[in-house]
């Protein structure tokens, strides 16, 4: 073991998302999956790093029912943990790299990132074999335009596939699992263009 690797941290790797990669003190990755564009075949990984638990699953809650229109997504997630949620196909917002929809139980938004999900083929047959007038939403372009504490106009460009709101603020990200911007909907100066696209 050379001394670079004594002093890196043990992750999920950001490209693959499999366990017991290693994050080196210059920011570089070694990943122990050998399809990875980070692969180091010389990476030992112990069975106690992959084996350790992650953090507590929070316990949601909720009756949200998605009728005949429920679907599956078998998805890693960003502690390299494969689950399976299951939402409404009629609340799907699709782009080129991710998608989103409402899930059980609690009807909220949740947005994935296509590479990350192990049934993609599955859900792109079931969108395409839904009739025409299926509601589903194709994610485009938005425009959002708020006004800051300052009194001065910000200007963001998103898809409509990565907003949602909750009772006072507009949750939206640039990018696929970037950062989250929580807008007050009273400071949108064009929340009436929007609303429509929000959960």
């Amino acid at each position: 073991m050379g001394l670079m690797d004594m002093f890196s941290k043990v992750i999920v790797c950001p490209l693959c998302r499999t366990k017991g990669a290693k994050k080196t003190m210059m920011g570089g990755v070694k990943c122990p999956n050998s399809q990875c564009k980070k692969y180091d075949p010389q990476l030992i990984v112990s069975n106690d790093i992959l084996l350790k638990p992650g953090a507590p699953t929070k316990n949601f809650s909720g009756n949200f029912d998605p009728g005949p229109g429920r679907i599956g997504i078998d998805y890693r997630n960003f502690q390299g943990e494969n689950k399976t949620f299951y939402g409404d196909i009629r609340t799907l917002r699709a782009s080129k790299d991710f998608f989103s929809l409402s899930i059980v139980p609690t009807g909220k938004r949740v947005t994935f990132n296509k590479k990350f999900v192990r049934n993609l083929s599955e859900i792109e047959s079931a969108i395409d074999s839904l009739p025409k007038d299926y509601p589903v939403i194709r994610g485009k372009s938005v425009t959002v335009k708020y006004k800051n504490f300052e009194g001065k106009e910000r200007i963001f460009q998103t898809d409509s596939s990565l907003l949602s709101s909750d009772e006072k603020r507009v949750i939206l990200r640039l990018k696929t699992e970037g950062k989250k911007f929580y807008l007050k909907k009273n400071q949108i100066t064009n929340f009436q263009e929007i609303e429509g696209l929000l959960s």
